[in-house]
Formats: structure tokens, C-alpha cells, sequence
């Protein structure tokens, strides 16, 4: 006889053992959900232990990652039936899953190194301006990266991920491009700002955006220059050559023969022809040399070149120039629960010195740094100072305010300083 008349309602009306079954698994789960004991308590730490272990983004009666009809009725009855805190269970992030990318089976094959990597969501691997997939050396900078061995080398599956998400093996396709965000997307912050107690003593690399030329700034820290009470530095400035391959994981750097950035005219050290003194709350450690074998073959011989290996410039790139629309106010930070508290203390910071406060990074800020270093430094604390403008041009397109000062003393001019402003200038402005 067919079942379907055995168990049709209109006719022998005998209910499917399945169904039976499943009824009562879903009772007695139901129990223990709800509990609020021991047996409720249990319930819960095996519920985070598997979605742990299938490394999922929620609960596994809401998201259940394998294809089997009796465990996918059963978790659909409870979850219609009993709402499941989820503040307990829910992971927060995008709504792109690196399992619904990979697609069960190779996720699953490579779940053991995903989970060593910590990444659940697309949006951990994209850099903060949403565009292109960090280089895979870019995530030992990450805050939920733990497992920092072999991390020269991609994994299988990261490269399986990049196949899929790029057109290029950086750059986004249009589908998986992002809204804007505005929050370091887990970058950990605390390891790239510059602080006397996380300077390495192997060759430090520094980046700065330098808003005027719209680029990033490279330079390598001068220690025994150390950082002074204003949170001021000097490094030794770097060009960027043969960067063709915007998808390389190595910079080559070139020591600058000078440009209109340096303004350090006297160091004990001639090594470098291009000296430039920074600030603290401006630049980020960037990377650091490797002693490694991969390292020495990639480093080229000439003397006048250098370079920082497994690290892209696009990454740090998006990294610095994000960093100073956070620092500046010109992008509003957001916070999240899951937010490092470190992170937010980094911008947070309160900055006291007027020139890095309001001045945007240039020769002319480089310039008052250095004069008020000096200062600082200096045993004199009485002097006089003048200051003067003119304005050339008056009417025209290329009407410019120049302006400027002097600090004397004993009919001595100490210091002196001029500027100008150009492009349709005002009094307000002067």
C-alpha cells in the first residue's frame, strides 16, 4: 500500500514515524533551550562550541551549513518556534560570508586554516577604502590575527578566495565592492603607531600622508635622533621605484638625493641627503626589515636602495591616508562593540601642539617644527618677535598674502620664518 495513503489525513490518517520522530526531537530541544538551569546553561556552551567548530557566523539552528533535510526541518520548527537570544550567539560584520563565497565543500577543507586566521567575513581582507583585497602580508597588521607563523607565503585558500572576488588579484569586481566605512576594519593600531616603547631596533619603516602631493610619504627612523617632548621624530626620506605591479608585495625604496620635504640641514650621520622631521601623531610604523633568507635574495645590492618586502603600497597607502581623515575630523570614526579599545584611544589622543594640530603635513609646518624644537631645547626664554605681511597682485588671479616673523634677541635674529598663501586668498585667511 502507498504511503501516501497510509498517511493521508482523509484516509487512514497514521502519521509518518519521520514526522513523529522529528516532533519529538524538537519538543526535547525545545525543553532545553528554554531552560533556565543546569540543562539550559549546557545547551548553550554546546551551541557556541558548534558554531566554533563549523566556524559560522550565528547560531547553527538558524544557520545550518550542511545539506540534510531531517536537521534543516528540525532546526526551522525550533527556530519558529523559540527565539534564540541572539546577542549570544551573533557575530557582528558584513553580510558577505567567506563560507557562501567558497562554497561549502572548500570552505570546509580549509576550515581548520581559516579559523587559525580568524576571518569569517570579505570584509575583514578589504582595505578600509573598500576597493581592492589586502595583500595577504597586510593581515599580520590585523588586530584578529593570531597566528603570526608563515605569513610570507598565501594559503590555498586565500588564494582560491582571490580568484573569485578580484578581477586582477587586487582589485574588487563590482559585486563584492562595499559601502564606505569608518573604522580601521581591524587593523590593529597599537602595533602601527609610533611610540617610544614599540620601536624595533631592526630597520623601522615609516609612512605619513602628505595631503599637499595626495600620496604617501616613506622613511626610515633615525633612533638615535629618539622622539622628543612634542612627540617629534626625524626620518630619512624614501622614493618608491619600479612599482609598476600595483599588486606586488614588495616596495622598492630609493634613498631621496633631496627635495623641498627636507629640513634637517645638520645631522651627525651624511647618509641620507633628504632628512625630514615628522610628528608621532602623523605617521605609522609601516613595516619593519626582515633577517629572514626570502629577504636577503629580494634586497638588491646597490647601497642607495632598500626595500620592504611583502608589503603593498596600495594597503599602506589606504592605511595612512585613512589614518589622517580620522585624525583631521575629515572622516567622522565610528565605533562598534567589538571595536579595540586601543584603536580608539590612538585617535582620541588629545593633540596640544598647535602647528601639527591645524597645519596639514608640509615644508612650512616641517619648517615651525624645527624652530620650535629649537626653542624647546634652548636655555632662552625671553625674546622678541616680529612679524610682518604684504600682498602681491592685488585684483588678480595671482594676487598671493606673503607673511612672516623673526625671534630676536640682543639684536640677534634666532629664528626666522615666511610663507605665503596663493590661489584667491583672503584676510580671513591670512
Amino acid at each position: 500500500m502507498p504511503t501516501a495513503i497510509i498517511n493521508h489525513n482523509l484516509i487512514y490518517n497514521i502519521k509518518d514515524i519521520a514526522d513523529n520522530q522529528l516532533q519529538a526531537k524538537s519538543t526535547n530541544f525545545l525543553i532545553q533551550l528554554n531552560d533556565t538551569g543546569l540543562l539550559g546553561k549546557i545547551t548553550t556552551l554546546r551551541l557556541k562550541q558548534l558554531q566554533h567548530k563549523f566556524w559560522i557566523e550565528d547560531n547553527i539552528v538558524s544557520i545550518f551549513p550542511f545539506d540534510n533535510n531531517f536537521y534543516k526541518k528540525l532546526f526551522y520548527n525550533i527556530s519558529v518556534n523559540n527565539k534564540l537570544n541572539i546577542e549570544k550567539y551573533k557575530i557582528t560584520g558584513s553580510n558577505v560570508i567567506i563560507r557562501n563565497i567558497l562554497e561549502t565543500e572548500k570552505f570546509f577543507n580549509n576550515i581548520y586554516r581559516i579559523k587559525k586566521d580568524g576571518v569569517i567575513f570579505l570584509d575583514q581582507l578589504i582595505g578600509i577604502s573598500n576597493s581592492y583585497l589586502i595583500n595577504w602580508y597586510t593581515l599580520k597588521l590585523k588586530s584578529f590575527r593570531e597566528d603570526m607563523r608563515n605569513y610570507i607565503k598565501p594559503k590555498k585558500w586565500y588564494r582560491e578566495l582571490q580568484s573569485i572576488v578580484t578581477i586582477d588579484g587586487k582589485t574588487l569586481k563590482p559585486e563584492y565592492k562595499m559601502s564606505a566605512v569608518f573604522h580601521f576594519k581591524g587593523y590593529n593600531m597599537a602595533q602601527c603607531e609610533i611610540d617610544r616603547s614599540n620601536i624595533s631596533k631592526k630597520l623601522t619603516f615609516i609612512g605619513i600622508w602628505n595631503n599637499r602631493n595626495n600620496n604617501v610619504e616613506i622613511g626610515v627612523l633615525i633612533k638615535k635622533s629618539g622622539i622628543d617632548g612634542q612627540n617629534n621624530l626625524i626620518i630619512r626620506h624614501l622614493n618608491v621605484i619600479n612599482n609598476v605591479d600595483f599588486r606586488s608585495s614588495v616596495i622598492q625604496l630609493q634613498k631621496c638625493s633631496g627635495c623641498e620635504l627636507d629640513n634637517i640641514e645638520q645631522l651627525s650621520e651624511k647618509n641620507y641627503n633628504c632628512n625630514i622631521l615628522i610628528n608621532t601623531n602623523d605617521s605609522l610604523i609601516i613595516g619593519v626589515q626582515s633577517n629572514s633568507a626570502y629577504h636577503s635574495r629580494t634586497t638588491l645590492n646597490n647601497n642607495n636602495l632598500k626595500a620592504i618586502l611583502q608589503t603593498n603600497l596600495l594597503d599602506i597607502t589606504d592605511l595612512n591616508y585613512n589614518d589622517f581623515l580620522f585624525k583631521n575630523n575629515w572622516k567622522n570614526y565610528e565605533t562598534t562593540i567589538n571595536q579595540s579599545v586601543i584603536s580608539i584611544d590612538h585617535l582620541v589622543k588629545i593633540n596640544d601642539n598647535l602647528i601639527t594640530k591645524l597645519l596639514d603635513f608640509s615644508h612650512d609646518r616641517n619648517q615651525l617644527l624645527i624652530i620650535q624644537r629649537q626653542l624647546l631645547e634652548s636655555s632662552t626664554r625671553k625674546f622678541e618677535i616680529y612679524t610682518d605681511g604684504s600682498v602681491h597682485g592685488f585684483g588678480s588671479q595671482q594676487c598671493t598674502i606673503s607673511f612672516g616673523f623673526i625671534i630676536v634677541k640682543n639684536n640677534m635674529i634666532l629664528h626666522s620664518f615666511r610663507s605665503e598663501i596663493s590661489y584667491f586668498p583672503s584676510s580671513n585667511k591670512a
